[in-house]
């Protein structure tokens, strides 16, 4: 593990001399654990230098929370720790350390998963960063968190430096259809440049999905972990486990914030099919104007995301439809890639 000024930090670098565009990735609420440092590791394997800062240094520094209830527990309680200043300042330090000590090229990138999607969102307010990916980011609407204070951390919306793309299952209870829809008008109305993308039948947690590791696998990533670096994945598209059952859309519901945080890991993740979500107006897309035909109707397969964007709107993006034989976490990490590549490389 790095050390900058006190906080510990996973760093994972391509093979090669580079220089390579940086990435700054916020971890969930168990601190840099397995996932943090495989979404690292397949970055560095994807040809950028990642950096994850250990969140909880002020509290509990090197803490690596098992996902079991008292794991998640104790990630609630020391989330509770954090705040504005204090997440920028390490993210901060991290862009400092790419460009002065790892030499990128000068565009830095942000990813952030759950509680790190919240920091990342904070930080991108804050920041030059150039593009932003900010998976389910729980508790952006509503004042529950030290992070989300003294305003609904949303109202930075017209702050935001870069392309931001935010990612949400279908089904997410602690990121629910009415924020998505609050969080959607707030990025349209402030003309941020952004995607939405909400898999159905998808609830929290659904990615990064680390795939089974073996034990004698070795890296062309240069990984700074105490045990040696880990096998880069392979690239977004390729199926880990086999295709599963493709699921049509359906409209997301509206339900109701949750007033108190959970992190959503005790249900696990649910494996269906993605489908697209962030545009058009018929055959298995979304509407942008926030309106939806209802499941199975003459119209077509249709979901809302509420109002991504006016259709008109030019900050907003829109593809076709995922690829039938990828999951919501295979087609999350290639839009993630795709992000970075045309955001941090040109």
């Amino acid at each position: 593990m790095l050390t900058l000024n006190g906080m510990p930090a996973y760093v994972a670098r391509p093979a090669g001399p580079g220089p390579f565009p940086g990435v700054v990735i916020a971890h969930l609420i168990f601190g840099i654990d397995a996932e943090a440092r495989y979404c690292a590791d397949r970055l560095a394997g994807a040809g950028f230098v990642a950096i994850v800062p250990d969140l909880y240094h002020r509290t509990a520094p090197g803490l690596e929370l098992p996902r079991t209830p008292e794991g998640r527990q104790q990630g609630l309680a020391l989330m509770r720790t954090l705040t504005r200043d204090g997440v920028t300042a390490d993210v901060a330090a991290c862009m400092t350390w790419l460009h002065e000590e790892a030499l990128v090229t000068p565009r830095v990138g942000m990813l952030g998963i759950s509680l790190g999607g919240h920091v990342a969102f904070v930080a991108a307010s804050r920041l030059p960063l150039s593009a932003t990916a900010a998976l389910f980011p729980g508790w952006l609407t509503g004042t529950q968190i030290p992070l989300s204070t003294p305003t609904p951390t949303v109202a930075l919306a017209p702050d935001l430096h870069g392309r931001l793309l935010f990612l949400v299952g279908e089904h997410d209870h602690v990121v629910p259809a009415a924020d998505v829809r609050d969080v959607a008008d707030a990025l349209a109305a402030a003309r941020v440049p952004h995607e939405i993308i909400v898999y159905p039948g998808e609830g929290h947690g659904f990615f990064p999905q680390v795939p089974p590791q073996p034990a004698d696998s070795a890296s062309s990533a240069d990984s700074d972990r105490p045990d040696g670096p880990t096998q880069p994945r392979s690239e977004p598209g390729h199926s880990e486990g086999g295709a599963r059952p493709r699921t049509e859309p359906v409209r997301l519901g509206s339900a109701a914030p949750s007033t108190e945080p959970t992190d959503g890991y005790g249900d696990g993740p649910t494996w269906t099919e993605p489908s697209r979500l962030d545009g058009g107006a018929t055959s298995g897309k979304a509407r942008r104007d926030g309106s939806a035909a209802g499941h199975g109707s003459a119209a077509g397969h249709e979901s809302a995301v509420g109002h991504a964007a006016a259709a008109e709107d030019e900050s907003a993006t829109e593809h076709e439809c995922v690829a039938e034989d990828e999951t919501a976490a295979e087609d999350a990490w290639r839009r993630i890639l795709e992000l970075f590549e045309k955001e941090l490389r040109a």
